[in-house]
């Protein structure tokens, strides 16, 4: 199991998902502001507990002049 966190430029993390299956190769987030800066870590959980954070993974969302195409 993988337990997904996110934050935003103040470096507070949230739980927002957890994909229990091993062979999962994406996530897909929601609940996302236009123009964001988002940072992502994950943990593992196995039999033994969890494993130290991965390390982080910064991205953002486009800003509205980038989503809206041109014509």
């Amino acid at each position: 199991m993988f337990a997904i966190y996110r934050a935003k430029s103040d470096g507070i993390f949230t739980r927002v998902g957890v994909v229990t299956d091993i062979n999962a190769r994406t996530y897909t987030d929601t609940e996302l502001s236009v123009g964001t800066v988002y940072i992502y870590k994950m943990k593992v959980y196995s039999e033994s507990g969890f494993s130290d954070y991965t390390s982080e993974l910064n991205t953002s969302t486009l800003t509205v002049e980038e989503a809206v195409p041109m014509v």
